[in-house]
Order: C-alpha cells, then sequence, then structure tokens
C-alpha cells in the first residue's frame, strides 16, 4: 500500500501498475519486480496457507469510526501512519501515536472505537491462517 507519493510498478510477465496514496497492489514475493517513483510503502508479506488483506481505514476529523473486529481473524494490525490517533476497545481508552502498530491477537467480534483530531488513515491488516 503506497503511504505517501505515487509508484509505477512492473512485473516480468505478469502485469504493470500505477499506484497513488491508499492503492494497493499484490504479486507473488517470486517475481521480477521493478519499480519508479518517489513513496513510502507498507508491505504485507505471508508464507503457506497464510492469507492477508490489507486495507486503509479512513478517519475524519473530530468524527469517530467504529469497527466490528472480526473473529475469524488471527490477528488484526492497524498502523497508524500520519499522526497519533485515539482509541477505544472494551471501554479502555489508548492512544497509538504515529509510526506505531497495534496488534490485536484473536479477536472476539469486538468493537474498536478511533478518532482523531486530524484527518487521516490507518493500513489495517487482518490475517488468517
Amino acid at each position: 500500500m503506497v503511504l505517501n507519493g505515487e509508484i509505477n510498478i512492473a512485473h516480468k510477465n505478469h502485469h504493470k501498475s500505477h499506484l497513488a496514496k491508499y492503492q494497493i497492489d499484490s504479486f507473488e514475493g517470486d517475481w521480477e519486480t521493478t519499480s519508479v517513483g518517489t513513496y513510502i510503502d507498507f508491505n504485507l508479506m505471508t508464507k503457506g496457507n497464510t492469507q492477508g488483506k490489507l486495507s486503509s481505514l479512513h478517519i475524519t476529523s473530530q468524527k469517530k469510526v467504529e469497527i466490528l473486529l472480526n473473529s475469524t481473524n488471527e490477528f488484526m494490525m492497524f498502523y497508524s501512519f500520519e499522526t497519533a490517533i485515539e482509541f477505544k476497545i472494551n471501554s479502555e481508552k489508548r492512544k497509538l501515536n504515529q509510526g506505531e502498530l497495534l496488534l490485536i491477537e484473536n479477536p472476539l467480534n469486538e468493537k474498536i472505537q478511533f478518532s482523531s483530531e486530524k484527518s487521516c488513515a490507518l493500513a489495517v491488516v487482518e490475517i488468517r491462517g
């Protein structure tokens, strides 16, 4: 996922993509790949039968975003790459600073609520084994 900037990425004998902020490209790790651009990215790599999903969650300034943690996942991760955010889970409030990753193991259909003073986005990772 592109966190900042833009990238032209090419996978020899497969496909080419132009990616802007928050866009994602999926490909096999053994593909011959080249990229051009000035960017910061966030990568998810899996092995064997492990399945992963990468997405972004957008938070509007001064508004709360609530999501249900999916119990079919083994792990859920939230990466705060733009600014510090507040989150609430099980009625406990906490802060996730810029550059920090929140890891939740075996989520149990709990709700998590995010809020921020600034509009921002989080990288969201879901892992199933």
